[in-house]
């Protein structure tokens, strides 16, 4: 009997001991959720004193509110999508196009900052379009997963030289860059339509989804001084890219355009001296591309199909075209003095 007793004792303290156990749990969870509402009253309760304080007509006030958004970010990951798209209005619609170089106002600037590290925890684009920021000093921000479609950047100066990835993924559709200074690598970028009249371009563009398409880059120059790689290295390298129907023209020297597509492309009146169209095995598509007075002394076209290209009254002086196919290409007045054509096709 007695050991009967001491096992129904053991089997009591036991199941007392797991109800005890069960409780605690019970009342940890609902403390835990409690914690939760109070956690998430209070993010409700910063955000929307944040938003009053945006919407404030003082300088001062706009900052303490843009920043209280920032901290509010890196406390709650579920509320960072909102907070970069009200950032994104705020900076959409305090934006100004000014007349003469400037810095962003302050409050934009914060705004742009934030914007560009939430970049890398926040999905999708940020809406950016229409932004106007003309003769504006951009450089050093980062503009990854943007959408700048219509945007007003005259004048701007975006990317920083040595940068790896001043801009990615990002959509420039229909946009002003005309006169503006553009440096770095830009990645993943869409440029359908944008005007980069006047502008200055020192940058690499390594990749297979870079679009430039439909542009006019009428007395663009390309500073080879300020290549990202080094000053010996091409201004620009325009390396599987789509130049369909752009303009280019300025001064270019030692481009690299290895396996872009270059079909109705104008270069009429460049200077493109040095310029690479062929790289080892990759080939440059031309098909209609005009080199019309264009300057391509010392050029690469080895091994080009150029049968359809313009070289009215082009400099081809010391240009590689070896093994080149230039019949039907136009070649009235084209000047190869000192030109390699052995193999060409004439």
């Amino acid at each position: 009997m007695a050991t009967v007793a001491t096992g129904l004792a053991a089997v009591g303290a036991l199941y007392f001991t797991n109800q005890s156990l069960q409780s605690t749990q019970r009342q940890i969870a609902q403390n835990g959720q409690q914690i939760g509402l109070s956690e998430q009253s209070q993010y409700t309760e910063r955000f929307g004193k944040a938003v009053e304080q945006i919407g404030s007509d003082k300088l001062d006030v706009r900052l303490g509110g843009i920043y209280a958004l920032e901290r509010l970010a890196d406390d709650s990951s579920r509320d960072r999508s909102t907070i970069a798209q009200v950032i994104s209005a705020f900076v959409r619609t305090h934006s100004t196009c000014m007349e003469r170089p400037s810095q962003p106002p302050p409050d934009v600037a914060a705004g742009l900052g934030i914007l560009s590290t939430l970049r890398r925890v926040v999905p999708g684009r940020t809406d950016l379009r229409k932004l106007c920021l003309s003769q504006t000093d951009l450089k050093g921000y980062k503009f990854a997963n943007f959408d700048l479609t219509g945007a007003d950047l005259r004048g701007c100066h975006l990317g920083s030289v040595g940068d790896a990835e001043s801009v990615a993924d990002t959509e420039f559709e229909d946009a002003n860059l005309a006169g503006a200074t553009i440096e770095g690598v830009w990645r993943n970028v869409h440029a359908v339509g944008a005007n980069l009249q006047h502008a200055q371009l020192a940058l690499s563009l390594h990749n297979t989804e870079f679009i430039l398409s439909n542009l006019d880059f009428a007395r663009v120059s390309l500073l080879k001084g300020l290549s990202p790689a080094s000053p010996a290295e091409p201004a620009a390298v325009f390396l599987h890219a789509s130049l369909r129907d752009a303009r280019f023209g300025g001064y270019a020297e030692g481009i690299d355009f290895s396996e872009a597509d270059l079909t109705r492309t104008d270069f009429s009146f460049a200077d493109l001296s040095g310029a690479q169209f062929s790289t080892g095995a990759w080939r440059t598509t031309m098909a209609g591309t005009k080199f019309v007075h264009a300057g391509l002394r010392g050029a690469d076209l080895e091994g080009l199909d150029l049968r359809s290209v313009d070289f009215t009254g082009t400099d081809l002086s010391g240009a590689n075209l070896r093994g080149a196919d230039l019949r039907g290409a136009i070649t009235v007045g084209a000047l190869f003095d000192g030109a390699d054509l052995t193999g060409a096709r004439r």
